[in-house]
Formats: structure tokens, sequence, C-alpha cells
């Protein structure tokens, strides 16, 4: 069965937001955040694709990252401040006259430590604007990539995710509202 007989150049996107390897993490998290998307294509300085990065990358990395944080009790009695390994050092469990605690998250400091180039893919999927939509969904299958640049004469001209597939499939006629 045919998906679509449209083609990735009818519904990629041609404004394609970028990052450089040099770029934090810190930086990339908020650029994500900000333009509220989920990767991006890594460039270099002539702007020629040299990887991408995603949101999936970034959390990767945070689950490599020991814990950061400071401790601190909800009650009042003994005070005991510091890192959380400190707080589950004791073998025995936590210490009673503690009290019940919560964590208190401060901006982990590998945000900083680590660039894009730390944790991109130098592996990218690229495809042409004349690729089929039924192509481009096989590939998303087969790899279980959520995005693919779009690329032409060697250069990138858009990019296309899984979202544009699904958009294209419901009907461009439709309006859709993000409701989160």
């Amino acid at each position: 069965m045919r998906l679509s007989h449209q083609t990735v150049g009818e519904v990629m996107r041609t404004e394609v937001t970028t990052v450089r390897e040099e770029a934090t993490v810190r930086d990339l998290a908020r650029l994500l955040s900000r333009e509220g998307i989920s990767g991006v294509p890594v460039v270099d300085d002539e702007r020629g694709v040299v990887g991408v990065v995603s949101a999936t990358d970034v959390l990767a990395l945070a689950a490599r990252e020991p814990p950061t944080g400071t401790l601190h009790p909800l009650r009042s009695g003994p005070t005991r401040e510091g890192p959380l390994e400190a707080y589950y050092e004791d073998g025995g469990g936590p210490r009673s006259d503690a009290g019940p605690v919560v964590l208190s998250l401060v901006p982990p400091a590998w945000l900083d430590d680590h660039t894009v180039g730390d944790i991109m893919s130098r592996t990218r999927h690229a495809v042409r604007p004349k690729t089929s939509l039924d192509d481009l969904a096989r590939l998303f299958l087969r790899t279980g990539i959520h995005r693919a640049l779009v690329m032409d004469d060697g250069g990138l001209v858009g990019i296309v995710t899984t979202f544009d597939v699904l958009r294209s499939l419901v009907g461009a006629s439709e309006t859709f509202e993000r409701t989160f």
C-alpha cells in the first residue's frame, strides 16, 4: 500500500535551524527548547553538514553523568547539606536524624563541559527532494531515526521529520493545534 504520491520536496521544511560543533550542550538545549524542535544538523564554518544532534543525544549524555544536586531537610532539625552521593554513602540507608529531604537540582556543570561535537552523530541520513514519502518512511522505520536531511548537489536544502510525513498523510488542508 502506498502511503502517498508525494515527495520529500513537497513536505520538507526549507528553513533549517543548525548548530555548530563548538556549541555547548547547554546552548543546544536552549536552542531546541526555543525553536520547539528535537534535533538539528551540525554544520562547520562553510555551513557543510558534519553530523546531526538531537534531544536523545542530550539524554544519553545525562544518563552517563553522575547525579548532581544538594540535599536540604524539609523540616527543622539537624541540617545535612551535601552532594547527593553523601546522602547515599551509608550502606544502612539515610540517617534518621536527617529528616525528609528534597533534591534541589542545580544546573549541571556538564551542560557547559560538553560540546555538540562530543555528543552528535556523524552519521547523516540524507534524502533527495525527489525521494518518495514511501521510501522516506522505510528509511525512518529501518534506521529508527526521526529526521532526515534533504540534500541536493551536496548542499543542505531542507529537513524532513516523521511529523512532516504524518501531517501529509492526514491532509494538508486540515488545521492542527498542538495540545499538550
